[in-house]
This record gives structure tokens, C-alpha cells and sequence, in this order.
């Protein structure tokens, strides 16, 4: 299936979808591979070095989810949408 997936996505794009298979991973996937991938380098080891328990399972998740958060926020998001989300998020402080 994975085979079958790929050679579809390579055979739609250009043809029914006016954009590039290529240009489609580097501007939609690019970005936030590559974050997501400085996210785990950096939360993995974190893992290991905590003792296994419940409580630094959840501390790891949490942190993950805010550091996700945050990068997407700030390195993903465009300035006009980042702009947007934090005026609607204002409103709830008021």
C-alpha cells in the first residue's frame, strides 16, 4: 500500500494538481519535519535519562506538546495566522 500511495501521489501531482510532487515535500512537509525531528532529538534523551515511571512519562509528553506547540507557533505558522490566533486568544483574557 505504501508503494501503491507513493505512485499515485507521483502520478496525480502536475498532472490534476497544479503544484509539484517535490515542491508539495519541500514547502508542505519541509518545515515541520525538520522541526519535529529538532523536537525529538532533543526530548529523546530526555527520556532516557529519567527513571521509568507514569509521572515522567506525562512530564515528557507535556513538554513535547508544548515544544511542538511553541516551534509551530513561531516556525511553522505564517506572521498573518500567527497574528490572527494570538488576537483571538486575546479576547479570551478579556
Amino acid at each position: 500500500s505504501t508503494l501503491m500511495g507513493a505512485a499515485f501521489l507521483l502520478f496525480v501531482h502536475g498532472r490534476t494538481v497544479p503544484i509539484a510532487f517535490v515542491e508539495t515535500l519541500r514547502e508542505g512537509f519541509g518545515r515541520s519535519l525538520v522541526v519535529g525531528l529538532a523536537v525529538i532529538a532533543v526530548l529523546l534523551p530526555l527520556k532516557w535519562t529519567l527513571a521509568p515511571s507514569v509521572l515522567a512519562t506525562l512530564g515528557v509528553v507535556a513538554l513535547a506538546g508544548l515544544t511542538l506547540g511553541l516551534a509551530g507557533l513561531f516556525l511553522i505558522v505564517g506572521s498573518d495566522d500567527r497574528s490572527a490566533m494570538l488576537a483571538f486568544a486575546r479576547r479570551f483574557r478579556s
